[in-house]
């Protein structure tokens, strides 16, 4: 029923976006473009669920026994044995990632969001796409679909999401249902989630971006700042830094660069009239390590 709620509100989005009325300005998308970006930092996996200790006599996988209401009255204690690594998995990580936006006639545009790396020896990525119909004056409106991958758990998500554009400032949001999957060493869950953001431009050169999200029984609070250093010169560079801080101690941290092709204009005309959509990362908090299995075997006489 909940797939089926999402479904409808996506249709809903699409419907109302092609539904409204042309808009007179600029295009959605002015022409063809992208980006490159390289990013290097810490990433932390949330800590998980809790450990998992089972009581029982013999030798885990071979001729282990779990006592009768995992309880093995006043027997000693001969051992204990611990499978898998507890705490929140974590260390260096770096990804490499593209943006392109496509326009899809005056109104109407696409943009492609991936991203590849990882850290602590698991391999990552995602990829979104976004269609909408959109105004650089005003705003834009569309459904969007994206997945995510660390190790091997993942999840998929599909909803809707829209902006707007008040003088300096941006205001984002989306909702969507995020179906997952659990993998060997992390775990995530299914459920609705949500994620937004205010963008401010003090000047056409620098990004402040704060916002936060979650759902499935996670949260986090990201950040970025964005700085076009060389505007006149080189105007496709920008050096960016970004942070993230969610539940069970899940948490990243990355400087970055990245090289943009296109039309070139400042960094607030290219996220509004070339590259509207922001990357950020809300949805990393939801991927959880799985707990560490415990077992207490009992000498029993």
């Amino acid at each position: 029923m909940k797939g089926i709620g999402v479904g409808c509100l996506a249709a809903a989005i699409v419907m109302l976006s092609f539904a409204l009325p042309a808009k007179a300005g600029d295009p959605a998308i002015e022409d063809p473009n992208g980006l490159f970006s390289l990013k290097l930092g810490y990433q932390r996996a949330g800590a998980g669920n809790g450990d998992q200790v089972i009581n029982g006599t013999g030798t885990p996988g071979i001729d282990f026994r779990q006592c009768t209401n995992n309880n093995c009255g006043g027997n000693p204690l001969a051992e204990t044995v611990i499978f898998g690594k507890p705490g929140g998995m974590s260390g260096f990580a770096g990804y490499g990632g593209t943006q392109a936006a496509l326009p899809l006639g005056h109104d109407f545009g696409a943009q492609f969001d991936g991203e590849l790396g990882g850290f602590d020896a698991l391999g990552g990525g995602d990829a979104t796409l976004h269609l909408f119909r959109g105004d650089p004056a005003i705003g834009l409106v569309g459904p969007m679909v994206s997945y995510r991958a660390l190790g091997d758990a993942g999840y998929l998500r599909a909803g809707g999401e829209a902006q707007y554009y008040w003088g300096n400032f941006t205001l984002y949001g989306n909702a969507a249902y995020q179906w997952a999957h659990d993998g060997t060493t992390l775990t995530v869950d299914s459920g609705l989630v949500g994620c937004g953001y205010l963008a401010y431009y003090p000047i056409d050169s620098l990004m402040l971006l704060a916002g936060g999200g979650g759902g499935a029984g996670e949260g986090a609070g990201f950040g970025q700042i964005e700085w076009q250093p060389f505007q006149q010169h080189t105007p496709g560079l920008s050096l960016f830094v970004e942070g993230m801080a969610g539940t069970d101690s899940s948490a990243a941290a990355f400087a970055g660069v990245q090289f943009h092709f296109g039309a070139g204009h400042s960094l607030e005309m290219r996220h509004r009239h070339e590259l509207p959509l922001r990357e950020t990362s809300c949805g990393v908090e939801q991927f959880r390590q799985v707990g560490a299995t415990i077992f207490n075997i009992y000498s029993i006489e």
